[in-house]
């Protein structure tokens, strides 16, 4: 097994035992109930609302990180990670149920877990920006069917003791990130911090919206169904399984659908959390218009659904990061860490408002409605957000805009030779959008990002554009600009 191969297969292990480790502090795994005797409104109060807090504020502690973690960092990282951790739940189990003291205790060991994790998943988005976006995707979304089995696996052969795996994964997952941290691997990014570059954060931050925006509805939606769910079942881990089981059922097909046909997968286009949101947007609309007819019996399937459409989506935020920081070449656990670190306190949020809207059931009979429009409200207008901006963005590349400058307005050099090579072997208008972007280096992720359209339709345009130039390659269209360059003297060339 070659070293990259080799890479590939530890990333998927240790992103797989972080994702599972996730199910087990995050999603109901530890059977809390019986460790802490509260029921399960005080378990969202002290436990599951403290973690997602603590998780989101370790995410963003990146920001604080401003040179290259040396292996010696990052594996001094990866043990502090498991020591909050297993402190966290050791406090959990000598001293969570004692009577008087528990609420406090739980929330302590709520907050080392959560500080524990965050930390886990900076280290490994840290492994993981090796790879490409497409190589990350892969191996994202192995790994998250890879958690959702082994999570199944433990249930059916551990049943009532899964709570003793904890320990072992978490040890386990500092040995294997002790490992990786000694093996050869090949840096893509630059590491520079974002204020070498005015603007730069801003950009950044408003690439970050539209997705933070969609992932963020579908928290809401999981964590206001998920009380209804769990309010209607008696014991909470069938909720954990049905929703693994919803994970593995969809993650498979996309990954079949995205990477098993190469490069005969053009109708699919590209995975995006965008692309993804408008997929599952009118699935869960529906499936919680039926929830409002058929009550809590439907309520673990919409949650199941729900539980898989988040799990997705917001598992694609750290591919999604590597491809914006390489874009705007900055490292990419600073932009996972907003973008993550973002979304769980969103969730936390969300977590909060669940228990206070469902369980007092202050509107009566019509509680589980009131919710089921206040989740549709969230999903449409987040839509609706996402796509009245695309529409924006459309029209503002298709309109020219008027310059209120009184002199003549003086244009780049590459620009000026585009438009006389465009206007000569007559270039359709988006033929000439992208050849002036290819003139300018860009990729075709990075065109299809700009222009709101697909790769392979950029690569469509690509062709075309190469045939009517009479060039092959990338290189020969630029050394056929080069050849076009302005005379020194001539107008082109005034300043």
């Amino acid at each position: 097994m070659g070293n990259g191969m080799k890479n590939r297969v530890i990333v998927c292990l240790g992103v797989s035992l972080s994702l599972l480790i996730g199910t087990f502090a995050l999603w109901g795994g530890l059977p809390l109930s019986s460790l802490t005797g509260l029921q399960l409104p005080a378990i969202l109060q002290y436990w599951s609302v403290p973690t997602l807090f603590a998780v989101g504020l370790s995410l963003l502690s990146a920001l604080l990180k401003k040179t290259r973690p040396t292996p010696a960092f990052l594996t001094g990282a990866g043990i502090a990670s498991g020591v909050l951790t297993l402190s966290g739940y050791s406090l959990l189990l000598l001293l969570g149920s004692s009577e008087g003291t528990a609420p406090a205790v739980v929330l302590a060991a709520a907050v080392m877990v959560g500080l524990g994790f965050g930390l886990v998943l900076l280290l490994w988005q840290c492994h993981l920006s090796q790879f490409s976006e497409e190589a990350a995707t892969k191996i994202l979304l192995l790994s998250l069917a890879a958690s959702s089995t082994c999570y199944l696996v433990l249930s059916f052969a551990l049943r009532e003791q899964t709570a003793i795996a904890f320990p072992i994964l978490v040890i386990a997952l500092v040995v294997l990130g002790i490992v990786y941290t000694r093996l050869p691997v090949q840096r893509k990014e630059d590491m520079s911090r974002l204020s070498h570059e005015p603007g730069n954060a801003k950009r950044i931050l408003a690439e970050l919206r539209d997705p933070l925006l969609c992932v963020g509805a579908i928290s809401f939606a999981v964590a206001l169904t998920r009380a209804i769910a769990l309010d209607g079942i008696d014991n909470a881990e069938i909720a954990n399984i049905t929703a693994s089981l919803g994970v593995i059922v969809v993650a498979a097909p996309l990954y079949a659908l995205w990477f098993g046909f190469k490069k005969t997968r053009t109708p699919f286009g590209k995975l995006s959390i965008l692309g993804l949101y408008r997929i599952f947007f009118p699935l869960i609309a529906t499936s919680l218009l039926a929830l409002s007819v058929f009550g809590n019996a439907w309520g673990l399937a919409v949650t199941t659904l729900s539980y898989a459409a988040f799990s997705i989506t917001s598992t694609l935020i750290a591919s999604t990061s590597i491809s914006i920081a390489r874009q705007h070449r900055v490292w990419s656990p600073y932009v996972y860490g907003v973008f993550a670190g973002s979304l769980y306190l969103i969730f936390a949020v969300a977590t909060t408002v669940a228990p206070l809207v469902y369980y007092p059931q202050n509107f009566g009979a019509a509680t589980l409605t009131v919710i089921v429009l206040v989740v549709l409200y969230i999903l449409a207008m987040s839509n609706a957000a996402v796509q009245n901006r695309k529409r924006k963005g459309d029209s503002a590349i298709n309109t020219p805009v008027a310059q209120p400058v009184p002199e003549p307005l003086i244009v780049d050099e590459v620009t000026q030779r585009c438009a006389v090579l465009a206007e000569q072997h007559k270039l359709t208008k988006r033929e000439k959008d992208v050849f002036l972007l290819l003139a300018k280096g860009r990729d075709v992720p990075s065109i299809a990002k700009q222009l709101f359209i697909s790769e392979n339709t950029v690569r469509s345009h690509s062709k075309n554009v190469y045939r009517k130039l009479n060039v092959h390659s990338k290189q020969e269209l630029l050394d056929l600009l080069e050849k076009n360059a302005p005379q020194q003297g001539g107008p082109s060339s005034r300043r």
